[in-house]
C-alpha cells in the first residue's frame, strides 16, 4: 500500500461509522433469532482490519477505541473475538523499551484523540496513560468471558504475558504493579473456575478420567473403514467404466469425472452417522446430564445428519 493510506480508514468518518454499527448491533443482535444478528460476524472481521491496517504507536488511541467497540458487540452478542493479543502488541511494544523524555506538557484527551504526535509518543505520560488504558481494557476484556467454563484456557496466554511484562526493566514501576496484580486476579479466578468445572462432573477431562469417554471413542473403527473403501472401489469402478464409454468426447468425459476426495468423505459421513448418534446418546446417559443438556446433543446429532444428508446429495 502506498504511505498514507491508512489515512482514509484511520479518520473520523470511518471510526464514527463503526461506532454507529455497534451501537446498532449491541442492542439488536442480542438474540438468537434478531435478523441483525448475521451482521456481527463482519463487523468484527472490519473492525480486526482497521486494528491490524497501522499498529503504530501513534495510533494506540484510535485502536483502543475500536478495541472498545469490538468488545460491546461482543459481551452483547455473547460471542468470543481473540482480541487480547491485540492489547498485548500494545504493551509489548518496543516503544517501552526506550528510554522516555520527561514532559511538562498537559496530557492529551483520549477521549478525542485519533492518533497522537511523534514528539509526543516518546515522552512519559503518553506511555504511562497508553499503558494504563490497555490493562484497563484487558480487563474489561476478560471480564466478557469470566464465567465462561473455558475461562482459564482463555486467559492463560494473557497471565503469562502479563507475568513477564512485571519483570520488564523499563516498563514504569506503576504500570509493572497493575500487571502483576491483573496477571494475579486472572490466575485467580481461572483456578476457581477449574474447581467449578471439575465440580460438575462433566468435563471433557473428568469424563476421560471416569472411562465415560475413551480416546479410542473418537476414532474410525476398521468396519466403519471398511465400508468407506469398499464404496470409493465401487465409485472408482463406475467412473473407469464411464471414460471408456465416453472416450470420443472429451466434453463428456468431463463431466462424467467423480471427485474421489468428495466420494471417501461422503461415504465416512455416511457410514458414521448412526455411530455418532448412538456415541452422543450413550454419552450423555453415562455422564447423567440434565434433561435439556440431553435434548441439547440430540439437537445436534440432528444438524449433523441433515449436514451429512446434503453432502450425500451432492456426491449422488
Amino acid at each position: 500500500a502506498a504511505p498514507g493510506a491508512h489515512s482514509s480508514v484511520y479518520n473520523w468518518q470511518y471510526i464514527n461509522g463503526l461506532r454507529a454499527w455497534s451501537t446498532l448491533l449491541k442492542e439488536q443482535a442480542k438474540g438468537g433469532d434478531s435478523e441483525l444478528r448475521p451482521l456481527v460476524y463482519p463487523f468484527i472481521q472490519v473492525a480486526l482490519g482497521v486494528i491490524t491496517l497501522h499498529p503504530t504507536a501513534r495510533y494506540w488511541p484510535l485502536l483502543l477505541q475500536v478495541m472498545s467497540l469490538v468488545m460491546e458487540v461482543a459481551g452483547a452478542a455473547s460471542v468470543y473475538v481473540p482480541l487480547a493479543g491485540h492489547m498485548l502488541l500494545i504493551l509489548e511494544s518496543k516503544e517501552f523499551t526506550k528510554k522516555a523524555k520527561p514532559s511538562t506538557q498537559r496530557p492529551p484527551e483520549w477521549k478525542g484523540l485519533l492518533h497522537a504526535t511523534l514528539s509526543t509518543v516518546n515522552t512519559r505520560q503518553y506511555q504511562e496513560e497508553a499503558a494504563r488504558r490497555t490493562l484497563h481494557a484487558l480487563a474489561r476484556y476478560l471480564n466478557i468471558y469470566a464465567y465462561a467454563a473455558a475461562f482459564p484456557e482463555i486467559s492463560t496466554p494473557t497471565v503469562v504475558a502479563l507475568r513477564k511484562l512485571s519483570k520488564k526493566s523499563r516498563m514504569p514501576p506503576l504500570i509493572k504493579k497493575q500487571a502483576a496484580a491483573l496477571a494475579s486476579i486472572l490466575k485467580e479466578s481461572g483456578e476457581m473456575i477449574k474447581r467449578q468445572r471439575a465440580a460438575t462432573g462433566i468435563a471433557p477431562v473428568t469424563m476421560l478420567r471416569k472411562g465415560m469417554c475413551p480416546v479410542t471413542t473418537f476414532k474410525p473403527q476398521q468396519d466403519v473403514m471398511d465400508d468407506v473403501s469398499s464404496s470409493a472401489k465401487k465409485k472408482k469402478k463406475k467412473k473407469n467404466k464411464s471414460k471408456n464409454k465416453s472416450s470420443s468426447s472429451s466434453h463428456i468425459e468431463t463431466e462424467s469425472s467423480i471427485d474421489s476426495g468428495d466420494v471417501v468423505e461422503g461415504a465416512m459421513a455416511k457410514s458414521s452417522a448412526s455411530q455418532l448418534e448412538r456415541r452422543f446418546t450413550n454419552m450423555a446417559k453415562r455422564a447423567s446430564l440434565s434433561e435439556i443438556a440431553y435434548q441439547d446433543l440430540l439437537k445436534r446429532c440432528n444438524e449433523l445428519k441433515m449436514t451429512i444428508g446434503t453432502l450425500r446429495n451432492h456426491n449422488e
